[in-house]
C-alpha cells in the first residue's frame, strides 16, 4: 500500500515502502557535538544540531512503515593514507595529532 508525505507549496510524496529506502548521511559527532568540527565555529552547533529532534521524528516513521534505513560512516585507514585532500589540508584527520572526528572513531 503506498504511503504518502506532505511536502511544501501543498505537495506530496508517495511512494511504497517495500521499494524505497531512508539514507541517513553524516549525522555524526562533528556536528553536534561542541568540540568537535563544527563547535569551532562562531554560531557553534546550534544550526547543526537543531535538525536532530526531527531526524529522529523521521527515521521513527520509516523504521513503523518498514523502509530499508541505510547510514552512511566516514572511516579511514589506520594510517589515514586515504584522508581527503581537503580534511588533510584543515588538519581536522589524517595525522596522528590531529583529533580523529565523527564517526571515524
Amino acid at each position: 500500500m503506498p504511503l504518502s508525505v506532505p511536502c511544501n507549496a501543498d505537495r506530496s510524496f508517495r511512494f511504497e515502502p517495500g521499494a524505497t529506502a531512508l539514507l541517513s548521511i553524516d549525522f555524526q559527532r562533528d556536528f553536534v557535538d561542541p568540540d568537535r568540527f563544527c563547535g569551532q565555529f562562531p554560531d557553534g552547533i546550534a544550526a547543526t544540531s537543531a535538525i536532530v529532534p526531527q531526524a529522529i521524528r523521521v527515521l521513527g516513521a520509516c523504521r513503523e512503515a518498514g523502509l530499508h534505513i541505510v547510514h552512511t560512516r566516514e572511516g579511514y585507514r589506520p594510517d589515514f593514507s586515504d584522508v581527503n585532500p581537503m580534511k588533510k589540508a584543515r588538519g581536522v584527520i589524517g595525522s596522528a595529532t590531529a583529533p580523529v572526528t565523527g564517526s571515524a572513531r
